[in-house]
């Protein structure tokens, strides 16, 4: 019986902390909106508020706009994440407090039709914010908003949710950036039905200490003002006093209950995000009580505990339709990378350590990698049959010893996938191409044939012929000394083939000793092989011709006809 209620425990463990959303998460506009149908405030029911400019001209943006984008309509970045897990939904059920997860997740939902850059004129700070403040001080939370550009006294309203005891409450700021307007002598003349700078705090079981956090705002405030070296208000660098920014608590709707304090938090959240746009004057902070008629009067706020009920409700709604969607992504995610990881499987790097008989068995019954010989006669230059098989893997020079192969091809799963019909080779198909069936070549200096892979093309076409001549150095290849020198090219999502015949003889004919030669014998030449008469052939030669005259140069192979570069 233990061991089955450790396993049902350990059951229940893994299925609280099940993941259902990590929010915001890669996805359309229209996806989120429906999500979000039928859904009163997370559906961006303005609640009877019209969303005006300060000069009164009615907005025409839809408040729930899922661009978030900034002034020059890119997305703005969005660095901060909320997860969402089963055990956090559960604290959705009625007599359960909200936690942190679900009031930040109800805060970044309704704004994420605002710019959380400095275009935008509110700022909604976690849970984390105020418990690191009372913590840590106001230096560690400027060291946060200096780190992300953030200019508090450039918003209208900053949301502060304080979540203590088992209990939520909300601090909102209004205008701290024009404290030095009424402070600095500029006041007179100034209609008290302006813009004023204050405090609100919104407490559904008036629980919390609201001067003590109220202090806490105004030491940061301070912090920020000196920070960001706003200047001197009334002889201070440290303006934000209990007169010059006064706390205000409007009457509010209240909680009759011990439980509701997240989502009344959430609820007035979005009230006053409403009225961003409102004019919080000096006015409504001497109205009796204060902000009657802009507050507590406002259509906004006239909620009672059905909504808080129906809110508990529609917050499910929305995780459960967005994790919908949010677990597929993940999904996707997990099988692309699953393909990805298969596509980028290791097959093969070769050459790799095994014997002949291995390798012959492999190229069994196949034509060309098999060594057919095409009906080509393979003799010596003076007409001898030649009793060496071109597939010999020994690979071994004049000395018997196995000549030392440099360059390794290595193919995966998505290197395979393009001999699929209809697929363009890559260099790693087309270099193990050259690779294999000159096997049984040595690529020393007794080897009359040299491959290329496709990127000496492309190093001598960006960096020059002194780059190629280089690697030629250092693994001691003289081209000279080779009759057959292959080059192929991928360029445009096709390949050709170029050919350099005998480049050594070329002294041999421009050095006078031509005379008497028969036209039979040998001589230099560049073959080029396109099967789509596609690339420029004479592009490609003339970088070809400036190699072998580098490569003329750097071997010191002296004057033809007259020229360093023959």
């Amino acid at each position: 019986r233990m061991k089955q209620r450790k396993k049902e425990n350990k059951k229940k463990k893994e299925s609280d902390n099940e993941l259902l959303l990590v929010y915001p998460f890669d996805v359309n506009d229209a996806t989120l909106a429906e999500a979000a149908s039928w859904l009163e405030e997370l559906g961006g029911d303005t609640l009877g508020i019209l969303r005006t400019h300060d000069d009164g001209e009615q907005m025409d943006v839809d408040i729930m706009d899922q661009g978030n984008r900034n002034e020059g309509g890119k997305s703005s970045t969005r660095t901060h994440y909320i997860t969402i897990r089963e055990h956090d939904k559960e604290r959705l059920c009625p007599g359960q407090v909200l936690n942190d997860s679900l009031v930040d997740f109800w805060m970044h939902w309704i704004s994420r039709g605002e710019s959380q850059t400095e275009d935008s004129n509110v700022h909604f700070f976690t849970s984390h914010f105020m418990n690191t403040l009372k913590d840590e001080g106001p230096e560690a939370v400027s060291s946060l908003t200096a780190k992300k550009n953030i200019n508090v006294f450039e918003k209208k309203l900053i949301f502060v949710p304080v979540n203590e005891g088992l209990h939520w409450s909300l601090y909102v700021i209004v205008n701290p950036g024009l404290i030095a307007r009424y402070h600095t002598g500029e006041e007179d003349g100034i209609p008290e039905s302006e813009d004023h700078s204050c405090i609100l705090f919104l407490d559904s079981l008036k629980m919390h200490s609201k001067n003590t956090y109220a202090r806490h705002i105004r030491k940061w405030l301070n912090c920020e003002w000196k920070r960001l070296e706003k200047g001197i208000v009334s002889g201070k660098i440290t303006p934000f006093s209990n007169e010059s920014i006064p706390l205000c608590s409007p009457k509010i709707p209240y909680q009759e209950n011990g439980y509701d304090g997240g989502v009344f938090v959430c609820r007035y959240a979005y009230s006053l995000f409403l009225m961003s746009n409102k004019k919080f004057t000096w006015d409504d902070i001497e109205e009796k009580p204060s902000f009657k008629s802009l507050i507590s009067r406002s259509p906004a706020f006239q909620f009672d505990m059905s909504d808080i009920a129906r809110i508990r409700e529609e917050i499910g709604v929305l995780i459960d339709n967005l994790s919908k969607h949010y677990l597929r992504m993940k999904q996707r995610k997990k099988e692309n990378k699953k393909k990805k990881e298969s596509d980028n499987e290791l097959l093969l790097v070769y050459p790799f350590d095994v014997n002949d008989a291995t390798l012959a068995e492999a190229a069994s019954w196949l034509e060309e990698l098999g060594g057919d010989t095409l009906g080509i006669l393979r003799t010596h230059d003076d007409g001898e049959q030649m009793d060496v098989d071109i597939m010999d893997q020994g690979n071994r020079n004049e000395g018997g010893k196995s000549s030392t192969r440099t360059h390794y091809i290595t193919i995966r799963e998505h290197d395979k996938e393009r001999l699929c019909p209809g697929q363009v080779l890559n260099d790693s198909l087309v270099d193990f191409w050259m690779h294999w069936i000159s096997r049984g070549e040595s690529q020393t200096e007794d080897s009359n044939v040299h491959f290329f892979t496709s990127h000496f093309m492309n190093t001598l076409k960006d960096e020059g012929p002194e780059a190629v001549s280089s690697l030629t150095a250092k693994k001691n290849i003289n081209v000279f000394e080779k009759k057959l020198i292959f080059v192929p090219v991928n360029e445009g999502l096709h390949w050709s083939l170029y050919v350099i015949v005998n480049p050594g003889l070329i002294a041999r004919y421009h050095t006078g000793e031509e005379d008497g030669i028969p036209e039979s014998e040998d001589h230099s030449c560049i073959l080029f092989l396109d099967s789509l008469k596609m690339h420029s052939k004479n592009t490609y030669a003339r970088h070809i011709r400036k190699w072998l005259n580098c490569e003329w140069k750097r071997l010191e192979k002296g004057t033809v006809s007259g020229k360093i570069t023959p």
